[in-house]
């Protein structure tokens, strides 16, 4: 990465010109949708582990169990985009609280979770909290919001990035949190069931402040109206 910038700073026809992240709503939104990236894909990974790894349910049972949650985060995502026509233009700060209140709620979640109570709930509150975000982040209210257009390709390919990097150092970062909060409690017969779901609330817990932080970064961007 140092290299990278050293390199881009002295080219003649640089691949990024770092002038850009000048503009506010750039390094604001490659963070929102850092936030978004991580979230999106850590949310259904350890839900997957703890209904298969904690309550045994079967490949298929995991996936019906986790469509509400999908669906609620299709609908709110399309309905964000006329949510925003009409007005409500602090969409991505609700639904990152909404998201981080559904990942702190997980944090609670016991060894043996009643399924409405502990899982459809909190997982239907992120779903609409990460709907709520993901089309109106992704979207030119995050990067692309009042960058000039001979920069608008940049800027869009600096958005997907972030997106993708989101996922795949969210994996990492939650995964190392899970382990290191599970690691703790092993036995001499490796990791139990219940240190399982203590890395589980862990990463829950990381996810839910992620989600804040991407909401509290939405209140910076600054709005233009083309």
């Amino acid at each position: 990465m140092i290299v990278f910038v050293w390199v881009e700073l002295r080219a003649a026809q640089p691949l990024i010109r770092l002038e850009i992240f000048r503009h506010r709503n750039v390094p604001v939104g490659m963070i929102m949708v850092l936030g978004l990236g991580a979230t999106l894909t850590a949310n259904m990974y350890f839900l997957s582990l703890v209904l298969q790894n904690i309550e045994g349910y079967s490949p298929f049972d995991t996936g019906l169990a986790l469509l509400p949650m999908a669906v609620t985060l299709a609908v709110t995502a399309i309905v964000s985009r006329r949510l925003e026509d009409a007005g409500f233009h602090r969409l991505p700060f609700f639904g990152g609280l909404m998201a981080a209140a559904g990942f702190v709620w997980l944090n609670w979640l016991p060894f043996h979770p009643d399924y409405v109570t502990w899982l459809l709930l909190p997982s239907l509150l992120i779903g609409a909290g990460l709907g709520l975000m993901l089309m109106l982040m992704t979207a030119i209210h995050a990067v692309l919001a009042g960058i000039p257009s001979k920069d608008s390709g940049i800027a869009a390919g600096l958005q997907n990035t972030a997106r993708q990097l989101g996922g795949a150092l969210g994996i990492a970062v939650l995964v190392t949190v899970a382990h290191a909060a599970a690691g703790g409690q092993t036995t001499a017969d490796g990791i139990t069931g219940v240190s399982q779901l203590s890395g589980y609330h862990a990463a829950f817990l990381t996810s839910g402040a992620i989600s804040g932080i991407s909401a509290l970064a939405s209140l910076l961007l600054r709005r233009h109206a083309n």
